[in-house]
């Protein structure tokens, strides 16, 4: 997945690592010095102890508040706020890491026991944790196991060692579970996701997710003083090519002025859906009615220039197109219903004035 590339995956997958990480930041600066205390690990590491609890005490500080920036923080720094918060987890599961293999190295059986079940719980947990990051997932496993395993070694522990060994390979194997997982689920939830606002037929956006859009353009327009231009386009005469060749070469004929226009339509901005039988609607951000009408045209000119050639017949089309644009400063609920309302009755003006034209929404 190529998280760096897709903004709102990024986002989604940095929110769920940060609404997953909450629990865990405290586990640290509250375990450490139950652990460290009570086993009377501190009276042999005095001045570790209380170094070890400042830093936890600080990276934990500074984690609760990089996970509540998120949702402050723009599509285009996510990628950075990712990596601080990568570092972040690393250096305090280094930390502890290096405890776990401190307490393989000491003389205190009470404090390994408690490092051991502590440093196998955390690293469990972690897989679950940052399961949307395989590479996050894997080297958080490494900084928490590692070390006791080369602790074990250099004390020829090779019955710990190779325990601690077997525990990090399931580890691993826990963690690329937990992130096919994750993905197979955002996969699905994609598809789901696309099919609840797409058209069968022509494979545009439907009516629903259209008039969603509408009102989310026409929010984000008034918040930054924009224009938003709204499209209606009607298939002429097209009760005639059902009547003559059939229903399903009337649905070859929308899937071929579907196709017309998505190639008039290059922005990724612009929004084009099939609005309900042989009528499509485009919205068109930023687009005043002068540029809203070029493109009203270009798609008028595509439909009529572009017959569709079916078997051993030739089907000519033409659509007439109602356009409406407007500076919106202010949201009012009834908005996006009256934009809407301006376009169809230009598509009105259009089909009196003969069809296969364009007509632009005067007010009165």
């Amino acid at each position: 997945m190529e998280l760096d590339q897709d903004p709102q995956l990024l986002r989604r997958t940095s929110k769920d690592i940060s609404k997953r990480s909450i629990a865990g930041i405290f586990i640290y600066p509250i375990f450490w010095p139950l652990l460290a205390y009570g086993s009377h690990f501190e009276q042999s590491y005095p001045i570790t102890v209380m170094t070890v609890m400042f830093l936890h005490i600080i990276i934990s500080t500074a984690r609760l508040i990089h996970v509540y920036a998120h949702d402050r923080i723009p599509d285009k720094s996510l990628s950075i706020w990712m990596r601080v918060s990568s570092l972040l987890v690393v250096s305090q599961g280094a930390i502890w890491g290096g405890m776990f293999a401190l307490s393989i190295l000491a003389d205190n059986e009470q404090f390994q026991f408690f490092m051991t079940l502590t440093a196998a719980g955390v690293a469990a947990g972690g897989t679950n944790t940052y399961a949307p990051n395989k590479l996050l997932s894997g080297t958080f496993a490494v900084i928490m196991m590692l070390p006791a395993t080369l602790a074990s070694l250099y004390l020829e522990k090779y019955v710990v060692a190779a325990v601690l060994t077997a525990y990090l390979i399931y580890i691993f194997g826990l963690a690329r579970n937990q992130f096919a997982e994750y993905w197979r689920s955002i996969k699905n939830e994609q598809l789901l996701e696309k099919q609840s606002r797409t058209d069968a037929l022509t494979q545009l956006d439907n009516r629903r997710f259209f008039d969603e859009k509408l009102n989310e353009l026409c929010h984000l327009s008034s918040r930054n003083h924009e224009i938003l231009a709204v499209v209606v386009i009607d298939c002429d005469h097209f009760k005639n090519i059902n009547d003559n060749y059939g229903h399903d070469v009337g649905d070859i004929c929308l899937q071929h002025v579907a196709e017309t226009l998505r190639l008039a339509l290059p922005r990724t901005t612009d929004v084009c859906a099939r609005y309900g039988g042989e009528e499509f609607s485009v919205l068109l951000p930023g687009t005043d009615s002068k540029g809203a009408m070029l493109v009203a045209e270009r798609i008028r000119e595509s439909v009529e220039q572009k017959p569709l050639h079916y078997k051993n017949i030739t089907i000519e089309m033409t659509v007439s197109v109602g356009v409406t644009a407007h500076h919106i400063d202010n949201f009012k609920p009834e908005l996006p219903k009256a934009l809407f309302k301006e376009a169809d009755q230009a598509l009105f003006q259009a089909k009196e004035s003969g069809r296969n034209c364009c007509k632009l929404h005067h007010k009165n």
